[in-house]
């Protein structure tokens, strides 16, 4: 996911060029792709046109908004040009739900209910909320059960080292808060396709992350294998 800083810590950076790109110490690798990240407060004509002319590489597959992070709901008209370009190059796009790791956001901005409205007013869009919306897990499951267009990703649940993962893998709280909103999902045929991996890293070591998320869904998707079986 497309995101800069132009101090650590300094994110949301009014003042970041678009698009924003992976930031990464080298050069961005010929097998990875990503979403261009978007400054919401910078999209005149000219940087536009960059977005235009990086979506039409082959290493971008998508967009990013961070509502919360910038003081807009994702249904403000300053975003219409993205989801224009996302309608025309039929690419998704990603926006982050939830908690947001910034004591400078406004997280009225970013709760996953404002999702609803926008993807009924772009049916022809895929929409991803990032991190399932947490805290607001249940709230995301609902714009994700009633939106066909409304996907998920299950990153950024927590943030800390192995021990902190495994603690939390252990805390019956933090696992049924996750695995209600699943289950509410559940009742979608192929439900487990609205669901997408994510790491949010360098946050989690990876490794004891992937861990996690088994625990969460592997006895659903244990369950739909002899389904299948039988």
């Amino acid at each position: 996911m497309g995101l800069t800083e132009k101090e650590i810590g300094g994110f949301p950076d009014l003042n970041s060029d678009n698009p924003m790109d992976l930031d990464l110490e080298e050069k961005i690798p010929d097998n990875l792709v990503y979403c261009l990240g978007i400054n919401p407060q910078k999209l005149n004509d000219e940087e536009l046109s960059k977005i235009e002319k990086r979506i039409k590489n082959s290493k971008v597959v998508g967009l990013k908004i961070y509502p919360g992070y910038y003081p807009y709901y994702v249904w403000d008209k300053i975003y219409d040009p993205i989801y224009k370009l996302a309608s025309s190059y039929k690419i998704p796009v990603v926006i982050h739900g939830g908690d947001p790791y910034s004591s400078k956001a406004l997280v009225k901005y970013s709760h996953p209910i404002h999702i609803d409205e926008l993807a009924v007013s772009h049916r022809n869009i895929n929409f991803v909320i990032a991190h399932f919306g947490n805290p607001w897990i249940m709230s995301a499951a609902e714009v994700i059960y009633k939106n066909s267009n409304v996907y998920t990703d299950l990153s950024g649940l927590l943030v800390g080292n192995q021990n902190d993962i495994e603690a939390f893998k252990n805390d019956q709280y933090f696992i049924q808060h996750i695995q209600r909103g699943i289950t509410f999902i559940k009742v979608i045929p192929n439900w487990y396709e609205k669901f997408l991996f994510g790491t949010d890293w360098p946050l989690v070591p990876i490794k004891n992350y992937v861990e996690l998320i088994k625990s969460l869904l592997m006895k659903n998707f244990m369950i739909i294998f002899f389904i299948k079986m039988l």
